[in-house]
């Protein structure tokens, strides 16, 4: 069967498998309506539980905890396609997408004009526009097209919680408690109008291609203030 035959391939890497059934994405009917479908997806996850793969007959979602750098992450991503090439290699690629979820924790927070001496004036504007107002809470988006059928949508926001991930994530997500911190959510994005053999898809590139335009962003959404927190002087 694909799935075991996948599995297999991936065991060196994620050794830790577990069967599951999962929601479809959406699927048009003649309507006009959309309907999902309970789907059998396999997931293959690190020991530690923090870095998954999951297949099902829509996609390959490859998540981590974990991030140290988008070379060694794509290490993990390589081997997953290297793995779905040999179980199925009559798969179609109707997408690829990177995404980062980032989630910036400073001290001192009160409120949010706080984040002006954190976050780069562009993403907190209507902080500074309306200085005699009391605010509670900014968020924003836009979308960047790009060549070659790329696009990288860019959410911001401040959020008061413990995590903006799912609280039902398999990942084994350290939670802290309940504090108010900013969210960068980054997703680039390649989707051609007509699909591509897996085997015609050079995702090195590809992934490099998507991965290029997420960092300048994000290290124009921060002030030299956080950015030495980063770096670990003050944190």
């Amino acid at each position: 069967e694909t799935r075991d035959h996948f599995a297999s391939l991936l065991r060196h890497v994620a050794p830790v498998l577990a069967a599951e059934i999962q929601q479809s994405e959406p699927i048009a009917q003649a309507d006009g309506t959309e309907v999902t479908e309970s789907v059998p997806a396999l997931r293959a996850s690190t020991e530690n539980e923090l870095t998954s793969i999951a297949l099902t007959i829509q996609a390959l979602t490859v998540e981590t905890a974990e991030y140290v750098d988008f070379e060694s992450f794509f290490r993990i991503i390589d081997a997953s396609v290297v793995a779905l090439r040999a179980a199925t290699p009559q798969a179609r690629v109707r997408r690829v997408g990177l995404r980062y979820i980032d989630e910036i924790r400073v001290p001192g927070i009160g409120q949010s004009r706080d984040w002006l001496e954190w976050i780069a004036a562009p993403y907190v504007a209507p902080l500074t526009a309306t200085p005699d107002y009391e605010v509670d809470g900014i968020n924003g988006a836009m979308a960047i097209p790009r060549d070659d059928d790329c696009q990288v949508f860019v959410r911001w926001g401040e959020v008061e919680a413990s995590t903006v991930l799912n609280p039902d994530s398999h990942l084994k997500i350290r939670r802290p408690e309940p504090s108010r911190f900013f969210v960068l959510d980054l997703d680039s994005a390649w989707a051609p109008e007509l699909t591509h053999s897996i085997n015609d898809v050079d995702f090195n590139q590809r992934f490099a291609d998507l991965h290029s335009p997420i960092g300048t962003i994000f290290m124009s959404a921060l002030t030299d203030n956080v950015k030495r927190v980063f770096r670990g002087s003050e944190a």
